[in-house]
């Protein structure tokens, strides 16, 4: 026997509003966010968790380049590494390191759900047939060298080098030529991010005038060659004796061909 007219209409609307919030979720990535490190980045996202079928995330990175994306890779995360989102029960946050980066270097990062244990076809991000609506893609840098000037005297200054942990490199005073005052090494096995520099103007070979000091450093990752994240700050301390002290460091743009170009001031 057939229902009556108004139960069968009562029961579409009690089912199409059971299942609205779920068909109002499609399977896309919500919230991508990264946070940089020097040599890593840590990705962050939310996926509804009412959607079945997932079996793991696929993340494609790339080094943007002058000339393009560059040295592309994928990496993999398990549907199950999800946690409950604190903030709205109908998703699940996923997080995941992306390490073994180059410093001071752009990335792009797309992140897009797989189905099944399949690989989805890839080559270059933005360069496929048909764009799948389901990823999503961010652009993070990776940290680089930075520096700042943290005393300005007549006869001496000091600089403080932000490097990041486990730094082998070697700060050193440009025109000093390896005088060991004039340079300090980093120690590959220590989590220490921070060096000091201490420069004395007249055995460093520091420019000085009256009322200020000018001094090139070299920040280089490794030794002796210069690679892609070595940067050549400009110092500049300006000072008032017994009055008034200024600190600068500028980022001098490289000369290293696939090195950034633009020109950061850092002051006090």
């Amino acid at each position: 026997r057939d229902p009556p007219l108004q139960m069968c209409w009562w029961s579409t609307l009690f089912l199409g509003a059971l299942l609205l919030p779920i068909l109002a979720l499609s399977n896309e990535i919500y919230q991508l966010r990264g946070e940089a490190d020097y040599r890593f980045v840590t990705l962050h996202w939310q996926y509804p968790s009412q959607l079945a079928g997932l079996h793991s995330f696929q993340i494609n990175y790339c080094e943007l380049q002058a000339w393009g994306p560059n040295r592309c890779r994928t990496k993999y995360l398990e549907a199950t590494s999800g946690v409950p989102y604190m903030g709205d029960p109908e998703f699940r946050a996923y997080s995941i390191i992306v390490s073994g980066l180059r410093m001071a270097t752009n990335y792009s990062f797309e992140v897009l759900p797989r189905e099944s244990r399949r690989t989805r076809f890839y080559m270059q991000p933005f360069q496929r047939w048909a764009p799948d609506p389901s990823a999503r893609r961010i652009v993070i840098p990776t940290k680089g060298f930075s520096a700042r000037a943290s005393l300005c005297l007549p006869d001496m200054s000091e600089v403080e080098v932000a490097t990041g942990p486990y730094f082998s490199g070697r700060i050193g005073v440009e025109t000093a030529n390896d005088t060991p005052p004039c340079i300090v090494d980093g120690d590959g096995a220590s989590p220490k991010d921070l060096y000091t520099l201490r420069i004395d103007h007249k055995l460093c070979g520091s420019k000085v005038n009256r009322t200020a000091v000018e001094t090139f450093i070299l920040v280089q990752e490794n030794l002796p060659i210069l690679t892609h994240s070595t940067r050549r700050f400009l110092v500049l301390c300006t000072f008032q004796p017994e009055t008034l002290t200024v600190r600068a460091g500028l980022n001098l743009p490289s000369t290293s061909p696939d090195a950034p170009t633009a020109m950061d001031e850092l002051m006090d």
